[in-house]
Parts: C-alpha cells; sequence; structure tokens
C-alpha cells in the first residue's frame, strides 16, 4: 500500500527545521528526503509531518498552512528598544512563557475561587526611585547585608525564592524546558521575565547562568513585577539597557544586592585586588562582576580601562568554574521545587485531592505523566 504524501509548503518547513534549532544539515540527518522536501520534488507522508511536528516542537496543523506562523512573544519583549533589532523567540522561550502563563491563569482563577487576597507588592513602586523600592525589598525579604553574608549561593537563592513565594509570588528557575533535558534554555537569548497578576505574580529565572547571576535576574524581574509589568529580560552588566523599564530594574537589582552607601563605606581609595573584589563579593553574596559594574556606576573606579579589568575578572572567573568539579543533574524531585514552583504545586495537588481540580489538568499543569508522581511529589511536599 502506497503511503500517503501530503503538500507541505518549502517556507513551512523552513520554519520548523528554524524552531527546532537545526540547519539543513540537521534536518538532513534526522529526515534523509529533506532536501527533496525543501525543493519539492517530494512530499512527505503523513506520519512524516507528524515526526516534523514533534520534532520542532510546533503545532501539527501549522505544517499545512501556505506560510509560516508569525512568531511573536505573548508579552512585552524588554530586550530590545524601540526601533531596536528583532530577537525571534526560540521554540524553547515560547514553550517555557506559554506553560507559565497556563499555570498563572490556573492559579489566578483558584486564589479567586478560594478568596485569597490580591499580592500587595504589584505594582507597589510605580512611584517610587530605585533605591527606594531597594530598601524596601532588602527589609521585606530579610536580605540586608548582615543576614546574607555567612549564607551560600545556594542559601541565598532558597531564600529569596521562599520569601517572594510567602507574599504570594510564584518563583520559579529552570534550565530546561519542563523535564526535558534535551531542550536546555539559552541564557544569551533571555535570563528571565516577569508576569504580572494581581493574584499570581510570576518570576521564571534562566537557571542556566551562574547562581550570581541568577540572584541578579531574580531581583531585576522582581524590579519589573513592582512596576506592574510583564515581560522578556535579556539584562546586561556592562551595557546600557535599551529602555527605561530596563533601567530601572537594573539600578534596583543592583540595589538590591549592593547598596551604594554601603559599598562606599568597605571601598577604600587605591588599587582593587583580585582579593578585595573576593571579600566584597563573599560580603553581598554577589558576584565579582556585579561589584565591578557597581564601583563603576558610583564612580569608585575610573572609567578609564574599565572594559580591560571587566574582561580579565570574566576570564579568571571562567577559569575557576572550568575548573570546578562537574556536578550532577541533582535529585529530580527537590529540582521540582525551583521548575514548577512549590507554592503553585502545593495548591493544585491540594486542589485536586479537594476535587477542584482534575487529575487531567493537574497532570498536564505539573508537567508529570502519571497520578503516582503527583502522589510522591505531594508526599514530598507534605501535601
Amino acid at each position: 500500500m502506497t503511503a500517503l504524501r501530503v503538500p507541505v509548503a518549502p517556507a513551512v518547513l523552513e520554519w520548523a527545521q528554524e524552531r527546532a534549532g537545526q540547519s539543513n544539515g540537521g534536518a538532513a540527518v534526522k529526515f534523509k528526503s529533506w532536501p527533496k522536501w525543501i525543493s519539492g520534488s517530494l512530499q512527505p507522508t503523513l506520519r512524516q509531518v507528524e515526526q516534523i511536528a514533534t520534532w520542532a516542537h510546533v503545532p501539527f496543523g501549522a505544517l499545512f498552512l501556505p506560510e509560516p506562523l508569525p512568531v511573536e512573544l505573548p508579552v512585552a519583549d524588554f530586550r530590545v528598544g524601540p526601533g531596536g533589532p528583532a530577537h525571534r523567540p526560540s521554540q524553547e522561550l515560547l514553550d517555557s512563557l506559554q506553560t507559565s502563563q497556563r499555570r498563572q491563569n490556573w492559579f489566578h482563577d483558584y486564589a479567586t475561587r478560594v478568596g485569597l487576597e490580591p499580592v500587595a507588592l504589584v505594582g507597589s513602586a510605580r512611584d517610587q526611585t530605585p533605591e527606594q523600592a531597594a530598601q524596601w525589598a532588602r527589609a521585606t525579604l530579610g536580605f540586608e547585608v548582615s543576614q546574607r553574608q555567612k549564607l551560600t549561593r545556594d542559601d541565598v537563592r532558597n531564600l529569596v525564592r521562599d520569601r517572594f513565594e510567602n507574599l504570594g509570588g510564584i518563583a520559579i528557575f529552570a534550565g530546561i524546558v519542563g523535564n526535558n533535558t534535551h531542550r536546555p534554555l539559552d541564557n544569551e537569548e533571555f535570563r528571565g521575565f516577569s508576569l504580572s497578576d494581581d493574584y499570581a505574580p510570576l518570576i521564571f529565572v534562566n537557571a542556566k547562568d551562574s547562581k550570581g547571576a541568577q540572584l541578579f535576574t531574580f531581583f531585576h524581574e522582581l524590579g519589573h513585577i513592582l512596576r506592574r509589568e510583564s515581560g522578556v529580560s535579556e539584562w546586561s552588566l556592562t551595557d546600557a539597557p535599551p529602555n527605561d523599564a530596563e533601567r530601572w530594574c537594573n539600578a534596583f537589582a543592583a540595589e538590591v544586592l549592593v547598596p551604594a552607601a554601603d559599598l562606599r563605606a568597605h571601598t577604600s581609595s587605591g588599587e582593587i585586588t583580585t582579593e578585595t573584589l573576593d571579600a566584597l563579593s563573599k560580603r553581598y553574596n554577589a558576584s565579582t562582576l556585579t561589584i565591578l559594574v557597581r564601583m563603576r556606576s558610583l564612580a569608585l573606579i575610573p572609567r578609564n580601562g574599565f572594559d580591560d579589568r571587566y574582561q580579565a575578572e570574566r576570564d579568571r572567573i571562567m577559569r575557576i568554574v572550568d575548573e570546578a568539579p562537574a556536578r550532577s543533574g541533582g535529585n529530580h524531585w527537590n529540582n521540582q521545587k525551583f521548575r514548577i514552583s512549590a507554592r503553585f504545586a502545593r495548591a493544585i495537588i491540594a486542589d485536586t485531592y479537594e476535587g477542584g481540580t482534575s487529575y487531567t489538568d493537574a497532570l498536564r499543569l505539573l508537567g508529570f505523566s502519571s497520578a503516582t508522581m503527583l502522589d510522591t511529589y505531594a508526599e514530598k511536599l507534605g501535601v
């Protein structure tokens, strides 16, 4: 019996290839007839179209359109300024955003159904300076300099995540799409995103970054929540932010991590040595690169020659990272607290047990494949 072949526009195939993050060579390795499909000399079978959709993580029906679907972010793109170059989002970024939006929508409906109060911090700093908002954040999150000096980076990340969720937020730290280790996120594409909502403000941090960079991203995205903004961020320590929102959030994150008054009080005149940077990094539990940029912005070190100094420090950090022993992927269930959000997971599991949410919806939103996984995680969370 001859296999049914179906027409797929070459432009749509090229779009699917891009969504898969592949070149023509990579696509041809996966599908031997790819060059013929692209040229139009041969059409794929229906089964092969299904395989292409799975491979590219795109809707099956989209492959039968005459033209590729437009690829747009569902929220503001803070990575570019007015008239700046477009950053075409990857399917990994889009899927992470869409999953987060579905979780946020569920929690919003749940919160209003059970009578939870709106989250007070959302939009609370719209009329404040970054410095005023940072003072509030340090006090509210228990993140004063004296409170974090003896903590590890893991401790600090746990602390700010838990405090934010205790205030009503949802915090996600993930370096892959869902639990799929074959779909890593790219920290060159985005550092994180914020989804503002009165009942379920959500912060997503790209965990492919270093722990120090993740902390900066967390506070940067918290800044957007305090301003009642939703969007994708790609902050840079050295480049000028492309818009007012990013400038405000960068200044806010820097002041939370390295308060200007405290840094001035603990910085003496003269050459800033590696030992000095390491000591300040330990004091603030922030990266030495953050310290350097903060010093430059406060005129504590000269701008002349700064780029070379910054690059030298970056190279030093990269050597330390490269020489560090490889770490395992960690415990699967412990990772879920970061990839899903412990607050969200507790709420949806409890609501499922009480009959408010179906098991089908709960498994889809949690990214689990069976009720057994849900029950196991419920036990881990103490639900």
